[in-house]
């Protein structure tokens, strides 16, 4: 018992250390935020600011056009998430369902396209992107972030795909839904752990709990197929 109490504190101690090690970096970037570019530079910096200023983040948001920046980077990264899952969701749904020769050829091509570093793409994306006048702009930097992210996707995708029982496709063919509609209705909001956070899990390939088939049952009445 009391080695148990020795060894749980241990661990916390442990755990304790790791923390102020993960996070001294992120306290002490912050700590700086606040100091004067001479304060900055001292030979004996301290941990809180002798002179604390706003000044660096009056500079950032003026000058440098931070909150510009920020902006791009949240529609860049909305874009690329929105083709992403459009584009990888349909093609993982025909990759884990219709077993075919070429479509296990077309997955292992997905697979081995993880294993090449992605700065070997950098040069002929840019002479693409130069050819197609898409230099400096956010279409382009959104192609190329969906090229990089497409193939994970595609694996990741299909392999919840795999998880859902056919069952639930099946009773929805009963009812008259097209693959389309089994794929929009019932299959994407059975895989929205995958793309999207939101608190469910896809059933298991052995049987179906409460949850999977009251949101089945859900998709399918809400309004008839057509």
């Amino acid at each position: 018992m009391k080695a148990s109490r020795t060894t749980k504190t241990f661990q916390y101690i442990a755990l304790l250390g790791y923390m102020v090690f993960l996070g001294f970096p992120l306290v002490w970037m912050l700590s700086t935020s606040f100091k004067p570019p001479r304060e900055m530079v001292e030979i004996h910096p301290t941990l809180v600011p002798h002179n604390p200023t706003l000044d660096n983040y009056v500079e950032a948001f003026t000058e440098q056009e931070l909150g510009r920046a920020a902006l791009n980077s949240l529609q860049v990264s909305l874009a690329t998430a929105v083709l992403t899952v459009l584009v990888a969701l349909p093609a993982a749904y025909a990759l884990a369902r219709f077993k075919t020769r070429l479509g296990t050829v077309a997955l292992g091509w997905v697979l081995l396209s993880q294993l090449f570093p992605f700065v070997l793409l950098v040069i002929p994306l840019f002479l693409i992107l130069r050819q197609v006048e898409l230099v400096n702009t956010h279409a382009g930097l959104v192609l190329v972030y969906v090229v990089w992210a497409l193939p994970f996707a595609l694996w990741m995708l299909q392999g919840f795909v795999r998880n859902i029982p056919r069952e639930l496709e099946e009773a929805a063919a009963v009812d008259g839904a097209t693959r389309l509609q089994t794929l929009r209705r019932v299959v994407a909001p059975l895989l929205a752990p995958a793309w999207w956070p939101r608190p469910c899990s896809p059933s298991s390939p052995r049987g179906t709990s409460s949850s999977s088939r009251s949101s089945c049952s859900r998709a399918l009445t809400s309004r008839p197929c057509r």
